[in-house]
C-alpha cells in the first residue's frame, strides 16, 4: 500500500508527464532544453523515481506552462507529510 507521500510524488510525476505531452514535447526535447545528456532523468521524474530539484522544477514550470499554484499545492502537501513524519516518528 502506497503512503500518502508516495501518492503525492506520483501526483507531481503525473502532472509533469501530462503537461509535457500537452505541449507535444518528447522527453528528449525537454532534456535538451534543460541541457541534460539523456532523457532518462525526465523519465525518472515522470515515473516518480526521483523528484526534480527546485531549479529544474522551476524550468519545467516555464517549459510546460504550468499553473504555479497547482505545483505549489502538491509540493506543500508533500512537505507537510515529510514534516509530520519527522515530528511523529511513532506513526511511521
Amino acid at each position: 500500500m502506497k503512503s500518502s507521500s508516495e501518492k503525492l510524488n506520483k501526483s507531481l510525476a503525473r502532472l509533469l508527464r501530462q503537461s509535457r505531452e500537452q505541449q507535444y514535447l518528447t522527453q528528449r526535447q525537454v532534456s535538451d532544453r534543460l541541457g541534460l545528456l539523456s532523457p532518462q532523468f525526465i523519465s525518472n521524474i515522470e515515473r516518480g523515481v526521483c523528484a526534480p530539484s527546485p531549479k529544474i522544477l522551476k524550468r519545467l514550470i516555464v517549459i510546460y506552462k504550468l499553473d504555479r499554484s497547482e505545483v505549489s499545492s502538491i509540493l506543500l502537501e508533500m512537505s507537510r507529510f515529510k514534516i509530520q513524519k519527522i515530528l511523529n516518528p511513532a506513526n511511521r
